[in-house]
This record gives C-alpha cells, sequence and structure tokens, in this order.
C-alpha cells in the first residue's frame, strides 16, 4: 500500500537556487559561487567564508556518516536540530490533512508541533499495557481501524526512558506498511540503546520508515541533527530527500 505523502512533492519546485537544493533554510544559496569580496576587508575576518558555497563538506559529511552509521549517503538529510527535522517532515512531507499515532506520554515538542501543522493527534496510554506484546497488540489493532498517516515513536522514549525492542518495531514497521502509514522512530537519545536495537538498519528494507537521529548526543556535537531517510523502493513513493536538501553553514564553512 502506497504511503501519504505531500502531492505537491512530485511537482516543479519553484525557487532561486539551484535545481538539486530547491529548500534553502540557511543564508541562501548562490550557484555562481562567492561574490567578489572588497580587498579592503580583513583576510582572517573573510577566512573559508566563501566555502560556504561548497558542497564538498556536506558531501563528504554525507559520506563518512553514512559509513558510520552503515546506511548510503543518499539517504541522509542534516537539519539544524531534531526540532528542524520534526518540522521538515510534519510541514513538507506529509500531506495537508494528516493525523499522528503516538504512545504516550512522550516527546511534547513533536506532538505540539505535529498540531501547529494542522494534523490532529492520537496516542496509546503505555501505562495501560502490562507489557510490550500487548502494547504492541494494540497499536497493530488501532492500524488496522483508523490507519494514520505517521506512528511517531520515540525510542528511547521522552520522558520516560522505556525502550522498546527492534524486533517489536520491525512488526510494527510492517504493520504500518501495510496499511500506508510512515513511521517516524526519534532515536535522539539512541546512545542508550545498545548498536544491533537501532532501526537505523532497517531503513533500508522499508521505504516507510524514517529514523532521526542526533549528534548533538551521540558524538557531543551541538552543530547539527540528521535524519535517516526512508529508501526511494518504488516509484508511488517518492522520498523527501529527492526533493529537499537542508543548507548548514556552519557545517559548508568550516
Amino acid at each position: 500500500m502506497n504511503i501519504q505523502i505531500n502531492e505537491q512533492l512530485g511537482q516543479e519546485q519553484s525557487s532561486y537556487v539551484a535545481p538539486y537544493y530547491t529548500l534553502d533554510c540557511a543564508l541562501g544559496i548562490n550557484s555562481s559561487g562567492a561574490p567578489k569580496l572588497s580587498p579592503n576587508l580583513g583576510a582572517e575576518l573573510l577566512k573559508e567564508v566563501d566555502l560556504y558555497y561548497c558542497h564538498s563538506h556536506l558531501a563528504e559529511l554525507a559520506t563518512n556518516t553514512a559509513c558510520y552509521v552503515g546506511t548510503k549517503p543518499e539517504q541522509l538529510t542534516f537539519t539544524n536540530g531534531s526540532l528542524g527535522a520534526l518540522e521538515l517532515i510534519f510541514n513538507k512531507l506529509l500531506p495537508k490533512e494528516k493525523s499522528m499515532l503516538g504512545v504516550g506520554p512522550q516527546f511534547v515538542e513533536a506532538v505540539s508541533e505535529f498540531q501547529i501543522a494542522g494534523g490532529t493527534y492520537r496516542s496509546l496510554n503505555m501505562f495501560d499495557y502490562w507489557n510490550e506484546d500487548e502494547l504492541l497488540h494494540a497499536l497493530k489493532a488501532e492500524l488496522k481501524s483508523n490507519p494514520p498517516t505517521i506512528v511517531y515513536i520515540d525510542n528511547p522514549n521522552n520522558p520516560t526512558g522505556l525502550t522498546y525492542t527492534r524486533t517489536t518495531l520491525m512488526v510494527l514497521c510492517r504493520a504500518c506498511n501495510e496499511v500506508g502509514s510512515i513511521l517516524l522512530i526519534d532515536e535522539a537519545y539512541g546512545e542508550f540503546l545498545a548498536v544491533e536495537e537501532s532501526m537505523i538498519g532497517a531503513t533500508a528494507e522499508f521505504d516507510n520508515l524514517i529514523v532521526l537521529r542526533t549528534s548533538r548526543r551521540d558524538w557531543a556535537l551541538q552543530a547539527f541533527d540528521w535524519v535517516t531517510q526512508y529508501l526511494l523502493r518504488s516509484s508511488p513513493t517518492i522520498s523527501i530527500n529527492q526533493y529537499y536538501h537542508l543548507r548548514l553553514p556552519c557545517l559548508q564553512s568550516r
């Protein structure tokens, strides 16, 4: 079953930027390169400023990150903070009419951001279930009775610290795929998971899966967060990464 995404993603995008980067969330990109600078300006002050316009830094970052996490560079989209990633997904990837299913309590900012984007949110209370199997059964039943546009799971959970096993999330991902729902796994606190429990590798198997990770906790880098996008597996499915790339000045200028 096809997942629900913003139909406008398949249309021609009008922008002043280069065609490969139609969304610019930084200071802008000039495909002709940096403007000529006055010789009166201090060389030290302007050192490497022109490298902001160089794509090679982002390409190198994507390649090295992909090698580190075991995925492909084209599956990665970099954002300024996890909220920037959520905004991109909720506002650009998803259609105007959208609904989200979650397991509460969970990351409040994700819920409020989705509602601000015009979506409707509903959740299952994790404390109503004795174990993970019961919760999974309830989620699958909810998916079948009222399929949402997207299912949001923070793993580990914020604020309770509850973790879900990869086995459970794989079953949930298949269930979401069957009804045409996107599964968004927020691994912002993924450093508390065993490597084999991360869902990053599953993005190669499912085209309805998005995994969010953050470098500020994983690598103690405050500059950026990263999102592992789902793969472009079939023609009806359009990867957000095919149309939208975020420009990150701090990474491109150093």
